[in-house]
């Protein structure tokens, strides 16, 4: 896993397991940034098949 993430399980009295993930920003918002280009380009690709 990389540095700037961390995944952490805490048992609760309960028994339930909670996940608490933390992930920093620059992580977060690079993936956005994949995301959005990824779909940028498959919506260019659809247009050039039209032409």
């Amino acid at each position: 896993m990389p540095e700037n993430c961390s995944i952490t399980e805490r048992n609760h009295p309960q028994g339930n397991k909670q996940r608490n993930i933390q992930v920093t920003a620059k992580v977060l918002f690079g993936s956005v940034h994949a995301i959005s280009r990824l779909k940028q380009e498959e919506k260019a690709a659809k247009e050039n098949k039209r032409i």
